[in-house]
């Protein structure tokens, strides 16, 4: 029952992942079309401008944009560093990492898919390590710089959870 529960919730947090807005930049002239009520008309190579995650990963697909601040293999190794380095605060990696990250990696050949995967693997297990660490100093979410949307759900959960247990436990006092 809870398992189908949080996939419903990772369903609603991938909806609001592909609808965020995320910076393009055209590498040629699109074709005039019209998509999800989106019209892009008049855009000239080189124009940057705000979409929906998931009408950019479309255009990418057809080589007509690039994704700018998209998590590639520097920006990992650099958020790594940064996350090892900034020990108190979280790294900035934009709104939704995880999933976007996901989207890039399911791309790649098996080989360079392995050597990303360990990278998002070290950036995730130093993140959560930070925001499991937050917890016990009752800091709201909105708080805590740099949180992502998928890391404040589950900061939210954990603590509830750990709230819970606290309450079982008060009662044999």
């Amino acid at each position: 029952m809870m398992e189908a529960l949080y996939d419903y919730i990772l369903d609603l947090l991938k909806i609001e992942g592909l609808t965020a807005k995320v910076e393009v930049e055209f590498l040629e002239k699109p074709p005039k079309i019209t998509v999800g009520g989106i019209s892009l008309r008049n855009i000239d190579k080189g124009v940057r401008v705000m979409l929906p995650f998931w009408m950019a990963l479309l255009l990418k697909q057809h080589n007509l944009v690039r994704v700018i601040g998209e998590l590639d293999e520097r920006k990992l190794k650099n958020s790594i560093f940064n996350e090892r380095t900034m020990s108190r605060v979280l790294a900035e990696v934009g709104a939704f990492p995880y999933m976007h990250t996901y989207s890039m990696i399911s791309k790649l050949d098996p080989e360079n898919r392995k050597r990303i995967k360990r990278l998002v693997e070290r950036l995730i297990s130093l993140r959560l390590g930070k925001i499991v660490h937050f917890i016990p100093l009752s800091a709201s979410p909105s708080n805590i710089s740099n949180i992502s949307s998928e890391e404040k759900f589950l900061y939210e959960n954990i603590k509830k959870m750990l709230e819970t247990w606290k309450r079982k436990l008060e009662e044999f006092e």
